[in-house]
């Protein structure tokens, strides 16, 4: 898993989780805020087999708040 920080203007940041080579391939990737699952503006891609990303815009200087799960068979793993 990996974590890549993109500015998207002055105000405004996008991060993007990717997750990679894992099997099998039936995991959720999840974003937490102060300890509170985020949905709402999350894009999930599945660009191939074993594959996943999640992204979420936020404020600029937010992003030290955030964290990236990664569930799989109940056993999560933050980044």
């Amino acid at each position: 898993m990996h974590v890549a920080h993109h500015l998207i203007s002055a105000h405004e940041v996008t991060l993007r989780c990717w997750a990679l080579g894992f099997y099998p391939a039936d995991i959720a990737l999840i974003w937490q805020c102060d300890r509170k699952v985020q949905i709402q503006d999350m894009e999930l891609a599945e660009t191939r087999a074993f594959q996943k990303s999640v992204a979420m815009g936020m404020p600029s200087g937010e992003e030290l708040r955030y964290i990236c799960l990664l569930q799989q068979a109940h056993h999560p793993e933050m980044v």
